[in-house]
Parts: structure tokens; C-alpha cells; sequence
């Protein structure tokens, strides 16, 4: 069943499917403050699912629950368009590596794959259920969609006809090819990591105590970064499936009472994780904080406060110098690292 708020102001939601996560907490009582100060995109109706960056690093797309996807200029943080053409709350957005083609998901059960140049649909696929997870190869011509139907259908980007189908035992919330291609991970409870030569499941990555919600490849493709419900993030080395390193963090929230505040710090779902372009660090979204990490020494190097509500999203631009964050509340911030 999926949740649904009239008033985000009012609630701010983390529970239900995906990157709703387990809580309900009154909006009028917390509050986090900016350490950094972001340059903050408004345009959305409503709650933000999703965010991708362009390989080039001139666009941003979002997915929101207002049924739309927009693409932003990334360097002045004007909406360029706004994608219309979902009949229900979009999930999840995704660039192809081209520059080219944008998927979108939601759950009206379609994925829309369109023109980035024009704005244009090109082509839907219908999907047996509504998906959170899509993810193009690195050469862009074949696209990844997770359902909550327990399957990955690897499309023909091209053309939508259905290459190959991987069965898994779980609805997926989350996909990603490896840069190299060798490699197609998919996140339920566990992690299954499928040898796109052979269409086989080559490791099953376990030891989050709850669901994944995100994953994603280091640019060398030798590791794996996941996210879980259980508040942890995990790097895995890919050929052994071993953890590396467990990554837990608290985040702060200020409560204010009637007769006094409290400086609280709380441990929260993680809904997002990326490595950054170089690979020396890890940014993770939990609560309404953003965490980096400094990989080779599994530090916390530098937390980026500021969303109002739960972080749906985290990307790094290719300069590796800028992060941009999508959230419940609405807005997409853009971070400077230096």
C-alpha cells in the first residue's frame, strides 16, 4: 500500500515504499541547521524521490511524487524542463552514460524513457509492477528496471524489446551495472551481483539486517557501497563478496520543547549512497544529513545539514568538487566540497 500525504509541511514522511523510510515524525518540531550553506532549487510540488546528474554534468533530473520529472540547468539551478507524462508518483530517474536518453519509473507501473535534447517521450515500457530501481550499462544501449514483481528486465534501450529476465527473490529497490559491464547488482534483503556473460548470479552479497535500499559500483568496479533500512552502509569487495567496511553515523536533530531544546543525534536509515568521481570517498544520505567518508580510512571527513526532511538522493557532480541532494521537502541542494 502506498503512503500518501496531502501536506508534506505538516508530516514528514519516512515510511512505506522505498525511500519512504519507518517513521512519522511532526515537522513543526524539528529542526537541522546548514553547516554549508547549499544553493537551494525549488520547483516541485511536492516530495522528491529521485536524483541523477548527467555524465557531463550540465543537467540534473528529478523525480518527484507530484508526477513529474524535471531537468535543472547544474550551474545556475534553472528548471530547464518539465518532464509530464506519468500518471502517478515517479520513483526513480536515470541518464544514460550518452548524455542522450532519461528513464524514469513510478508507480503507475511505466518506465518512460526520454529525449534529453527535446523533452519528448520516446518510448514507454509497460512494466508488470511499479518499479523504484532503473539503471542504464555503461554503453547506454540497455537499461536495468527493478520491480517489486521479484525480476530485473534488462531492456533494449533503443528499442524497449526485453533482452534478458533475472528472477529474484524479493521486490528490488535498487540496481546498478558495474562501469566496466561486466557486472548487473541488484538490492532486496541481500545483494545479488549477476555476470552479465553468463546471465548467472556470480555472489550474493549478505549482512544488512534489513532491506537495501540503494547501491552503487566505485568507478574501478572492484567495490560496491550499499545502503540499508538497518542504518549502516557497507562496502563490499566485489570479487571475494566480503565486507570492507561497515559505515554507521548519527544524525543531529534539535527537538524544541515548550520548556526547553534537545540536542539529539540519531541513528536513520541510510537512502543513498555514491562514491565520489576519484573514488577516495563515500557520500551517504541518511535522515536529513549528508555523510562523507573518507574511504582508506573509514572516517567521517565532513556532514552536510540543511534539507528539512528525510535525504532521498545524493549525486556527485563529475568535478567531484559539488554534491547535489534530493529530499521530502521538496528541494534539491547543491553542495560545494571545497
Amino acid at each position: 500500500m502506498m503512503l500518501r500525504s496531502p501536506s508534506f509541511g505538516k508530516l514528514i514522511v519516512t515510511a512505506g515504499i522505498s525511500f519512504l523510510l519507518l517513521s512519522i515524525y511532526p515537522a513543526s518540531k524539528f529542526f537541522v541547521s546548514a553547516s554549508t550553506a547549499p544553493k537551494i532549487l525549488r520547483g516541485h510540488a511536492n516530495a522528491i524521490s529521485s536524483i541523477d546528474v548527467s555524465q557531463d554534468g550540465r543537467l540534473i533530473a528529478t523525480g518527484s511524487i507530484d508526477q513529474t520529472v524535471r531537468l535543472w540547468n547544474a550551474q545556475t539551478g534553472k528548471t530547464m524542463q518539465i518532464l509530464r507524462g506519468h500518471k502517478s508518483e515517479v520513483y526513480a530517474v536515470a541518464f544514460s552514460l550518452d548524455n542522450r536518453l532519461l528513464a524514469s519509473s513510478g508507480y503507475d507501473g511505466r518506465v518512460i524513457l526520454w529525449s534529453v535534447k527535446s523533452g519528448k517521450p520516446l518510448r514507454t515500457l509497460e512494466v508488470k509492477s511499479w518499479s523504484v530501481a532503473i539503471a542504464f550499462s555503461p554503453d547506454s544501449r540497455q537499461l536495468a528496471v527493478g520491480s517489486q514483481d521479484r525480476n530485473i528486465v534488462i531492456y533494449d534501450a533503443q528499442t524497449g524489446n526485453i533482452l534478458r529476465t533475472l528472477e529474484t527473490r524479493f521486490g528490488v529497490n535498487a540496481v546498478a551495472f558495474s562501469p566496466d559491464g561486466r557486472y548487473l547488482a541488484g538490492g532486496s534483503f541481500s545483494i545479488a551481483i549477476w555476470n552479465l556473460q553468463t546471465g548467472q548470479i556470480g555472489k550474493t552479497l549478505q549482512g544488512h539486517q534489513n532491506s537495501v535500499r540503494a547501491i552503487a559500483f566505485s568507478k574501478d568496479s572492484r567495490f560496491l557501497a550499499s545502503g540499508s533500512v538497518d542504518k549502516t552502509a557497507r562496502i563490499w569487495n566485489v570479487e571475494t563478496g566480503e565486507t570492507v567496511k561497515t559505515l554507521q553515523t548519527e544524525t543531529p536533530v534539535t527537538l524544541k520543547l515548550q520548556s526547553r531544546t534537545l540536542n539529539l543525534k540519531w541513528k536513520m536509515p541510510v537512502t543513498s549512497v555514491v562514491f565520489s568521481p576519484d573514488g577516495k570517498s563515500l557520500a551517504m544520505g541518511t535522515g536529513r544529513a549528508i555523510h562523507l567518508w573518507d574511504i582508506s580510512t573509514g572516517n567521517a571527513v565532513k556532514t552536510l545539514e540543511g534539507h528539512q526532511q528525510s535525504v532521498t538522493g545524493v549525486v556527485f557532480l563529475p568535478d567531484g568538487n559539488s554534491l547535489a541532494s534530493s529530499s521530502l521537502d521538496g528541494t534539491v541542494q547543491m553542495w560545494s566540497l571545497n
